[in-house]
C-alpha cells in the first residue's frame, strides 16, 4: 500500500511539474527544453512528421486555427498553413508564372453583333492558385477582314473567363473599313491587343483561365491569328500568382 501511494504521488508530481512549466523536451539525452520553446525536439537521425492529407481532407477540417500546418499529398503537394482566411503554401519562394503560347494558325469565321464567343486556340491554362488574386495578361496581334460591302466598322473582341464565366469587361481593338476610289476595299486590317486583369480565385482549388473571341460591329468580319505562318501574328496568355 505504501509503495502504491509513493508511485501515485510521484506521478502526480510529474504531471503537476509538466502543467506548471508547460514545456516539453523530446530527446534521448534527457536534456531540458530550451527556455523559449514550448516544445523542443532534438535528434540527429530522425525528423518530425507533420500530419499528411489530401486536398479534400484538408478542406474538410472544421474551423481551422490560424497557423495550422499540414502536408498536402496531392494537387500541388507541399506544406500548407491556414492564414486565418485561406490555406496557403508555406514559403512559396516568390510569384508563380503560368504561360500559354499560341503556336497554331486559327481563324474565327465571319460574324455579326449577335454572334457568340468561341474559344481561342491554345489560350487556356488550368492551375491551382496559392493566392486569392492572380493577374492575367493576354496579348495578341492578327488581322480582321470584312465580309460585306460599303462602309463598315468592326472590332476584334476578346473576353477572359474563369471556369467558364466571363470576368471583367470585353476588351477590343477598333478597326474601320471604308470605300476606296472606284470600288470597295477588302484589305485585311490589323488588331493589336494587350490587356491585364486581376482575377479573384480560391487558393488551393483547381482553376481554369481561358480566352474567347469574336468580331463585333456593323459589318461581319473574319478574325485571323496565324503565328505559324505570319511573322506579325502572335498570342500569349500569362498568369502571375503572387
Amino acid at each position: 500500500m505504501k509503495h502504491i501511494l509513493q508511485i501515485t504521488l510521484g506521478l502526480w508530481l510529474v504531471l503537476f511539474s509538466l502543467s506548471l512549466f508547460a514545456q516539453v523536451g523530446i530527446n534521448q539525452s534527457g536534456a531540458s527544453p530550451e527556455a523559449s520553446a514550448m516544445l523542443d525536439v532534438t535528434s540527429t537521425s530522425k525528423g518530425i512528421l507533420i500530419p499528411r492529407m489530401t486536398l479534400l481532407e484538408r478542406n474538410a477540417i472544421a474551423s481551422p486555427a490560424t497557423s495550422l500546418l499540414i502536408y498536402q499529398t496531392d494537387s500541388t503537394p507541399g506544406f500548407y498553413f491556414y492564414n486565418g482566411s485561406a490555406w496557403v503554401p508555406l514559403g512559396g519562394g516568390g510569384p508563380t508564372y503560368y504561360r500559354a503560347i499560341g503556336t497554331t494558325d486559327t481563324n474565327r469565321p465571319s460574324s455579326f453583333t449577335t454572334a457568340s464567343f468561341l474559344p481561342l486556340a491554345d489560350m487556356s491554362l488550368t492551375f491551382t492558385p496559392k493566392s486569392a488574386i492572380v493577374y492575367v495578361t493576354f496579348t495578341a496581334t492578327g488581322s480582321l477582314s470584312p465580309s460585306c460591302t460599303g462602309f463598315g466598322q468592326n472590332r476584334a473582341t476578346f473576353i477572359i473567363r474563369r471556369d467558364g464565366v466571363q470576368v471583367g469587361n470585353r476588351f477590343m481593338n477598333e478597326t474601320v473599313y471604308f470605300n476606296s476610289e472606284g470600288g470597295i476595299e477588302y484589305l485585311p486590317q490589323s488588331y493589336n491587343i494587350s490587356y491585364t486583369y486581376p482575377v479573384t480565385v480560391t487558393p488551393g482549388v483547381s482553376t481554369t483561365i481561358d480566352v474567347q473571341w469574336h468580331s463585333f460591329g456593323t459589318c461581319g468580319a473574319g478574325l485571323t491569328n496565324n503565328p505559324a505562318t505570319s511573322n506579325n501574328h502572335n498570342r500569349t496568355l500569362v498568369i502571375v500568382d503572387p
